[in-house]
């Protein structure tokens, strides 16, 4: 690209990788809300003033402080320990409830899609494991889709038209296709019950609300937000305790988003779990009690209630939080503990907030070497 322009190319990038940004432009124009909200020049060009522009705020503004319901029970449903996303990535120890809305997020390409779709057994992990409570109440280890999904796992993409709908399928085809197995009477013959896959495909578009015109049409013939509605109908219609999203909402009108915002908060009412995935930060604020924010392929930091706002989740991904302390994460367990002792898990009773504090510890086996090479071995890590 450095080529192209010194040869007098004009080469003009959009992109969330904001430190190649940094590194390569000339010049950053910055779009919030449709509108061009400002232009940085080269000098400008650094972390803080994108993250003002982007956010809409001076350092002194305010935040948002719209809390999403918090989840009532302990009951761990799923969990990952020492999971590694990416070969050079540190291990994650991560733990989600009965009835909680856990949000995941992060700068594209910072490993939070291949999170989600690890935990959905959709693609394979570098190491660790992932489990899931099984009906009878003990954890069960699993490494693949059907194994996810026999266990109550099921996942829904935002790329419909590559990991989503069945394009030479109707949209009858592509809400029930799941269930021909599970509804099949007749023993090895496997004669498909369609009067119960007609009740339930009914059930699905009045509860979801799915403009459809006759169900034999081609899954092609809807429009987007309605294809992305059979996707989440084909979900729901499996009885799934853990609903797992990746960006669901992408490219879809603003009526659809509320709509299946509803949805989930309904489906976890109910007693199951979901794991939300976006890269819209407002989609969290009042939806989600928790977020985690992802960097290099690990977990960065975690924002719980009051602390869930756009513009404190933007300063997680661009890494100007404090950050978790230790990528090893356990929702019981403090971030030091899980690093010392990973093998163990260590459950303690919930315990009054306090602010969080940075400390240094200082690797003393190193204490002799000069000062330079001691202050080099310093570790920044977070307490609660």
């Amino acid at each position: 690209m450095r080529e192209l322009r010194d040869n007098g190319v004009a080469v003009f990038i959009v992109t969330h990788r904001i430190a190649e940004l940094i590194r390569i432009s000339d010049k950053a124009t910055v779009m919030r809300d449709g509108k061009d909200v400002g232009v940085l020049e080269k000098k400008d060009l650094n972390e803080k003033n994108l993250l003002s522009l982007m956010t809409g705020r001076a350092e002194s503004g305010k935040k948002s402080t719209s809390v999403a319901v918090k989840t009532q029970t302990d009951k761990v449903v799923m969990r990952a320990e020492n999971l590694v996303v990416w070969p050079e990535s540190t291990p994650i120890n991560f733990e989600v409830r009965r009835g909680e809305i856990v949000g995941v997020t992060g700068l594209d390409g910072n490993g939070q899609d291949d999170f989600v779709k690890i935990l959905a057994g959709v693609q394979e992990s570098h190491g660790g494991t992932t489990e899931v409570l099984d009906s009878n109440d003990k954890f069960v280890k699993f490494n693949s889709l059907m194994e996810a999904k026999n266990n109550g796992v099921s996942f829904v993409s935002g790329d419909r038209k590559k990991e989503g709908i069945l394009p030479n399928l109707s949209i009858y085809e592509n809400l029930v296709v799941p269930l021909y197995r599970t509804t099949s009477k007749a023993g090895w013959l496997g004669f498909v019950n369609w009067l119960e896959l007609n009740g339930i495909y009914e059930w699905e578009v009045e509860r979801l609300s799915i403009k459809t015109g006759p169900k034999d049409n081609l899954i092609g013939s809807l429009s987007g937000g309605n294809q992305q509605k059979v996707m989440i109908a084909r979900s729901f219609a499996q009885h799934p305790k853990i609903l797992i999203l990746n960006d669901p909402a992408r490219g879809i009108d603003v009526s659809t988003k509320r709509d299946l915002y509803v949805h989930l908060r309904k489906f976890v009412e109910e007693g199951n779990t979901v794991i939300f995935l976006s890269s819209e930060l407002e989609e969290f604020i009042g939806l989600c009690p928790k977020v985690i924010v992802f960097r290099h392929g690990t977990i960065f930091d975690i924002f719980e209630n009051e602390k869930v706002n756009a513009d404190t989740l933007l300063e997680g991904m661009f890494g100007q939080t404090a950050g978790i302390g230790s990528t090893s994460l356990s929702s019981s367990t403090s971030s030091i503990d899980s690093k010392i002792k990973p093998e163990k898990n260590i459950h303690q009773k919930n315990s009054t907030p306090i602010d969080k504090k940075i400390i240094k510890v200082v690797d003393f086996d190193k204490e002799k070497k000069s000062n330079e090479d001691s202050s080099n071995k310093k570790i920044k890590i977070k307490t609660f």
